[in-house]
């Protein structure tokens, strides 16, 4: 099994990247990205380039076959971002990638509610605490479960 790499990737179009690439969505490896591309920032300048030829192109290409939304995701900010993808190799000669960055942020979502929640528990206890400590009782809602 090969491990996880940053890259930069773009969903396939017929009319851009050929019929032979068309799988129906996949998405095509554009750029592998090494640490020292990475650490330095140089890919920034590589992603305005293409965010750049991208708006240019846009009223150029008849519509995806199967995609609708295909420019609206191709022109949305996150679009061409740098993922953490396991590639594949082709026999024509192409890599296609498996995007792995999506459950990260999956991920970075859910903890994020989690301590929200988290947050909100303990300016609630505090202010159960206060009131205890004010009125020498806890809150009658808090007795009756309403709280």
């Amino acid at each position: 099994m090969n491990k996880p790499i940053l890259a930069i990737c773009e969903l396939t179009h017929p009319n851009i990247h050929g019929t032979a690439l068309h799988w129906g969505g996949h998405f095509l490896v554009t750029w592998i990205m090494s640490l020292s591309e990475f650490n330095t920032g140089e890919y920034k300048n590589l992603l305005d380039l293409i965010d750049y030829s991208y708006f240019e192109d846009e009223g150029g290409y008849p519509p995806h076959p199967t995609i609708r939304s295909y420019w609206q995701q191709v022109l949305a900010k996150r679009y061409h971002d740098l993922q953490i993808i396991k590639s594949e190799y082709l026999n024509t000669g192409e890599y296609i990638a498996i995007l792995k960055t999506c459950w990260i942020r999956i991920f970075q979502r859910r903890w994020k509610n989690i301590l929200r929640d988290r947050k909100k528990a303990r300016e609630k206890a505090a202010k159960f605490l206060y009131y205890r400590e004010k009125h020498g009782a806890w809150p009658s809602k808090l007795i009756s479960g309403d709280a």
